[in-house]
């Protein structure tokens, strides 16, 4: 197991990545739009899926500065998509049986590299996050910025390392 970066307390920008297929269109752009050029939040899409196209339409019609979609990449540079985020993004709405039970590759590898994960309620993957302390899980995009920031404030390592190790 990787490191965690305890300097997430002292953050002026949290980088919030989705590393990997991507998917789940109407909950990234809800995030997205609830977070639309905020200077202190980056969320960044690194892979290819169906809906890539879509969000970067979404993007440039509403001038947001602060989501990046780099698309494609090789295997090899995962770690550091990893390496350079804060949160790992892992949202999903509950609407259909595999977004209700998935647990993905996501969130294996965010525990690995010891960077917490962001999900939304009503998962079994928002469960075991919950349950093992891997990250934060909100109900609504309201005041999402604030959730974020107080979690990130108030990052408690001991905690996040003890379910780590817990959930492996």
């Amino acid at each position: 197991l990787r490191n965690v970066d305890i300097n997430l307390i002292n953050k002026k920008q949290v980088v919030i990545a989705n590393i990997g297929g991507i998917r789940d269109y109407q909950i990234n752009i809800d995030l997205i739009s609830a977070l639309k050029n905020n200077n202190n939040i980056i969320i960044k899409f690194h892979g290819q899926g169906a809906i890539n196209e879509e969000m970067e339409k979404y993007i440039k019609l509403h001038n947001i500065a602060n989501v990046e979609l780099t698309g494609r990449y090789e295997k090899d540079e995962e770690e550091s998509f990893y390496l350079k985020a804060d949160m790992i993004n892992v949202l999903r709405y509950n609407d259909s049986i595999n977004n209700k039970t998935a647990l993905p590759n996501r969130l294996y590898k965010a525990a690995i590299y010891g960077k917490p994960l962001l999900a939304f309620e009503g998962t079994y993957l928002s469960e075991v996050i919950s349950k093992y302390d891997l990250g934060l899980v909100v109900d609504s995009f309201k005041n999402v910025e604030e959730k974020i920031w107080d979690y990130v404030c108030s990052f408690d390592v001991k905690k996040y390392e003890q379910g780590r190790h817990n959930f492996f």
